[in-house]
């Protein structure tokens, strides 16, 4: 046929109709189900044979391409592809024109990147792009439809060599992250201008579409996603035998699409089955178009992680989902999976899953976590937005062989998983414990409430063992990244007893760890060292990094209470520390001679301490790292004695910032020094207020060599007077190396100026301990019979339990039956993410 004439007939031809729809219903969806428009296609037939079609790439390109617009032209029809193999492009589609593969024809798109350019509008895992055309890509169609009894196969050499995703595409990934975290326009995010970029183009893509109809044909191999209903409506999928193995290579995302019925297809995939998707942090929040109304029914998963997966890129929300009578004939990793993350907020609501199945699972029946970021995890935090996960339904879903677990909910601690219901959902085997749900709450099983799990990395001394059983649990948890929090009721806890050796010293070589406390003032640790030395002697020696001390009184009795004279034997440290990014807040240390010893680790050594007490009598600061105090008490025990001996070899050294210094005793005033350099010292006081006063020189002689860094700045009295500081020492001799300095000791405010705390600690992981470590407000306690309930407070991990004052307990909801308390006055704290309790609130 001569393709001008076809052309010039199809333009001048009249469209046969008006477009033609029926209704399709699914009455059983548990929710209000809108009938879905499905397009009923023209008769009109386009064959790209006609149009030269012949097997070879520029010739079955153009082909389609013809054929497509001749059939949008004439008013709709079919773009037929016979039987046969067709090589070609990119295809795309237009309003009211159904593509339709005969039984026979294989449709195999070449690999060749080039032939995917321009780049058009598309996505990328949840993120606006200008990126490779899909394959198949209709933008902006109503009335659309890929069907018959073919296969697309395409050409798959260049898209398995990028599925490893070499360092330039994990640069592009990063990139792109950073385009939607600052708003970049999206036809300004070209991933094809990033040398290396690799982004793999969607093998389907309909892309704010309406009125979609994919029905019968098969699918083998894809580069990336395989079907992808983005940003549309009314879609009905039928019929499709989908096999693909490569990397992401899902079987259908439906993403910020609504109404939409997927109906006996067979998904045999490298990635999740059946997946719910609405867009990653500010481009779904900016869009604003959640994925609902879904029923997904009567499917067949012959390989897949999942059988119906939600997230992680929700951000757009996902509601109104019912899965039902679709079985997993193989092994899967979770049969239904919700997955999501701090960036993400959103919401997933008003999910059911019905009569479905699976042989196994690798991890769970069913699972929903809420700090899954992959890759990206390394990648800066932008905004934090928790999402609202609650009303899921599981009834009748069988896992026959074996899962790690029947149901794993790991909720946000901000916002809890709130109301999942399981009726008869089975499992052959569990390998381990079957139920784990931690900040979840209205969880239950076959009607039993399901109580919070203690997975939450929590060991209470003196309940669940003694110090030795903590560390034994610290040193044997898989992920030593997880904090773990060992909890101190009040009370007096002999340290060495658990841990100690001979002479009393106790080592903890766990890192990411917590000490917390009940109060400073009741929850003491103690120790009687025997002998004394610097390094023999201490109640806790800390060889970690990443440690936190809150709310407890370490005290050496060997040291606390003794009246040393100078030159006389008399170490007995509290705690010695050697490691980097150590908290303590509200903490106290009591001893004598070097109560406080710090040391560094592999040449990094910083520490926060803010608030609490330090009490000693000779050099009971001492030793390396750099260490801000933020407002701590300061009580010199002896007269004559030494605050600090510092030995520093990092840049900032000792930094007292708002601190108070007292004395045990008035007779002592005037007469301690604040420091002495046991090595090349480096030690600031600024806006310091003296109960008690220093002598007025200050600084003692030195101990091995002349300080590097001597600095006081804005020091008052009691009554808030200045100090007089014009006698301070300014002169220092007598090291053991024979060396002299002169020093300026008096400072002025602009000398003071840049030992500001982000300064010194901050270093190039932007630790921010004060941040960190901030206490959470308390919960506000509502009683109903003898339960108590609180909203959750925004980055609580848990909260700890109280009756009059007595520990009771800690819990991962927000509810507590005070059943056998009834005379007890309740209090709830909040505790933050590395286990610091929060203020105090009555009902």
């Amino acid at each position: 046929m001569n393709v001008k004439i076809l052309l010039l007939s199809a333009i001048l031809a009249p469209a046969l109709r008006a477009a033609e729809y029926r209704d399709v219903s699914c009455p059983e969806a548990p929710f209000p189900m809108p009938a879905i428009k499905e397009w009923l296609p023209p008769s009109a037939v386009f064959s790209v044979a006609d149009f030269g079609a012949d097997g070879s790439l520029a010739a079955d390109t153009r082909a389609f391409a013809l054929a497509v617009d001749a059939a949008a032209k004439a008013g709709g029809g079919r773009v037929l592809v016979p039987a046969g193999e067709w090589l070609s492009g990119p295809i795309r589609l237009k309003s009211d024109v159904e593509l339709h593969l005969s039984e026979g024809a294989v449709v195999k798109f070449t690999d060749d990147p080039r032939a995917y350019e321009p780049a058009v509008e598309t996505s990328w895992e949840g993120v606006e792009l200008k990126n490779y055309s899909p394959l198949v890509y209709a933008f902006g169609c109503t009335n659309v439809a890929v069907t018959g009894k073919g296969v697309f196969a395409p050409e798959m050499k260049t898209w398995k060599r990028w599925f490893s995703r070499p360092r330039p595409h994990m640069a592009f990934t990063a990139e792109l992250y950073r385009w939607c975290s600052e708003g970049v326009p999206v036809e300004q995010r070209d991933a094809l201008a990033l040398k290396g970029s690799n982004a793999r183009p969607h093998l389907l893509q309909f892309n704010r579409c309406a009125n979609i109809v994919l029905d019968g044909f098969k699918i083998r191999e894809s580069p990336f996603w395989t079907i992808h209903l983005y940003h549309s409506e009314n879609a009905v999928v039928r019929n499709l035998d989908v096999r693909a193995h490569g990397h992401n290579n899902d079987g259908i995302d439906i993403e910020m699409t609504r109404n939409v019925l997927v109906e006996k297809c067979r998904f045999d995939q490298g990635d999740d089955a059946v997946v719910l998707k609405a867009g990653r942090n500010r481009d779904g929040w900016r869009l604003a178009r959640p994925t609902e109304n879904v029923v997904v029914r009567d499917c067949t998963v012959v390989d897949g992680h999942v059988l119906l997966g939600i997230g992680s890129e929700m951000s757009g929300g996902v509601r109104n989902v019912f899965m039902h009578d679709c079985h997993a004939v193989g092994d899967v990793i979770n049969i239904f999976y919700i997955k999501t993350n701090r960036r993400r907020g959103g919401f997933i609501e008003n999910i059911w899953m019905k009569d479905c199945s699976a042989a196994n699972a690798e991890r769970s029946v069913v699972a929903a976590e809420t700090d899954i970021l992959y890759q990206w995890r390394n990648l800066p935090t932008y905004e934090e937005r928790v999402t609202r996960i609650r009303n899921i339904n599981v009834e009748n879903v069988a896992c026959r062989g074996s899962a790690d677990r029947l149901l794993l909910l790991k909720g946000d601690s901000a916002n809890p998983i709130d109301g999942v219901t399981l009726k008869n959902v089975t499992l052959g085997r569990a390998r381990k414990k079957p139920v784990l749900c931690v900040n979840a709450v209205n969880v239950t099983v076959d009607s039993k409430p399901v109580a919070p799990s203690r997975e939450n990395l929590v060991f209470t001394v003196g309940r669940d063992g003694d110090l030795k059983s903590a560390l034994e649990a610290a040193a044997a948890r898989p992920d030593k990244t997880k904090r773990f929090i060992v909890f101190f009721p009040d009370g007096e806890y002999d340290v060495s007893a658990a841990l100690g050796d001979a002479n009393g010293k106790s080592v903890w070589d766990s890192p990411n760890v917590s000490f917390v406390g009940q109060s400073m003032e009741k929850t003491v640790l103690f120790n009687r060292s025997v002998q004394e030395g610097i390094g023999i002697t201490a109640t806790l020696c800390v060889r970690a990094d990443d440690i936190l001390f809150q709310d407890l009184t370490v005290l050496n009795r060997s040291g606390f209470g003794l009246d040393v004279p100078p030159g006389g034997a008399g170490r007995h440290v509290a705690v010695e520390q050697q490691g980097d990014r150590f908290i303590y807040r509200n903490v106290r240390l009591l001893a004598g001679q070097d109560t406080y010893y710090t040391k560094v680790n592999r040449g990094a050594g910083r520490t926060y301490w803010r608030g609490g007490e330090i009490h000693g009598t000779v050099d009971f600061i001492c030793g390396d790292g750099d260490i801000f105090f933020d407002r701590v008490k300061l009580v010199m025990r002896r007269k004559g004695g030494y605050l600090t001996a510092a030995a520093t070899s990092v840049k900032w050294g000792y930094v007292f910032s708002g601190c108070t210094v007292d004395a045990s005793d008035p007779a002592f005033d005037g007469t301690f020094m604040l420091g002495r350099s046991w090595r090349s010292a480096k030690t600031v006081f600024i806006d310091t207020r003296f109960l008690s006063k220093p002598s007025a020189e200050a600084w003692g002689r030195d101990m091995n060599s002349t300080p590097q860094v001597y600095g006081e700045c804005g020091s008052v009295d009691a009554d808030g007077k200045p100090l007089d500081m014009s006698g301070r020492k300014t002169f220092f001799s007598g090291g053991k190396d024979g060396s002299s300095s002169t020093r300026n000791t008096a400072w002025s405010a602009a000398d003071a100026a840049p030992y500001t705390l982000d300064a010194v600690l901050s270093g190039d992981d932007e630790w921010r301990p004060d941040v960190l470590s901030g206490p959470l407000p308390a919960p506000v306690l509502k009683k109903k019979g003898s339960v108590y309930s609180w909203k959750p407070v925004r980055g609580a991990r848990d909260y700890a339990v109280f009756a009059s004052g007595v520990y009771v307990t800690h819990v991962s909801d927000c509810r507590f039956d005070a059943k056998g308390f009834k005379k007890e006055k309740i209090e709830v704290r909040a505790a933050n993410s590395l286990g610091g309790l929060g203020d105090r609130l009555h009902p």
